[in-house]
């Protein structure tokens, strides 16, 4: 098994990471990998293109207290912690007790801010973009990863049959697309094998 998480995305060219993971997974081998969502990261793209438009190459600070002042991102509120709370004990992988308190003593929001609206590499991807660059060099799709934070099912994702019988309906890869729209998740834990 190989594991690519939070790399590929920031690539200039990610198919040439891609390739380079092909070279190195055995054929009956398995690539878990990790690429930001077009539809997860929508908020993140438009704040960064405001962000663009208002103060151009300004300091990362000055870039991180206009998104504080302004209100432009929830991504530290309650109501997003608890929202990522709920969907992680239903979709991701189990909590440790002192998970939470790690977390919140060693964050560093500025850090946090200016990454996410500052960094000029960073790519974002539809399902079906995935699948075309991961076929382009050898790989096949089988899915989303089981516990990575996403639904991989309609049944994971509702109880609502009309709800599910629509997602049913859809595409696999749109299926996931909506899944990280409406779950506003950054990226999709996939795994693929070689063909």
């Amino acid at each position: 098994m190989v594991v690519s998480v939070g790399v590929l995305h920031h690539l200039d060219d990610p198919a040439v990471g891609v390739r380079a993971v092909r070279e190195i997974v055995a054929d009956d081998g398995i690539f878990l990998g990790y690429l930001y969502s077009r539809y997860g990261r929508w908020e993140t793209a438009a704040v960064r293109e405001l962000l663009d438009a208002a103060t151009g190459p300004e300091s990362l600070e000055t870039r991180a207290q206009l998104v504080r002042t302004l209100r432009m991102s929830d991504n530290h509120s309650i109501r997003r912690f608890a929202s990522t709370l709920s969907r992680r004990m239903r979709c991701g992988p189990p909590l440790q007790p002192l998970e939470l308190l790690a977390a919140y003593r060693n964050r560093n929001p500025l850090v946090h801010l200016s990454d996410t609206y500052s960094n000029p590499c960073e790519q974002f991807f539809t399902f079906a973009e995935i699948e075309a660059l991961l076929a382009s060099e050898g790989f096949e799709v089988v899915g989303l990863a089981r516990g990575a934070g996403l639904p991989r099912t309609a049944s994971e994702h509702s109880k609502d049959p009309t709800v599910r019988a629509s997602l049913e309906a859809m595409p696999r890869a749109a299926m996931y697309d909506y899944f990280a729209y409406h779950h506003r998740f950054g990226g999709f834990t996939f795994v693929a094998r070689p063909r």
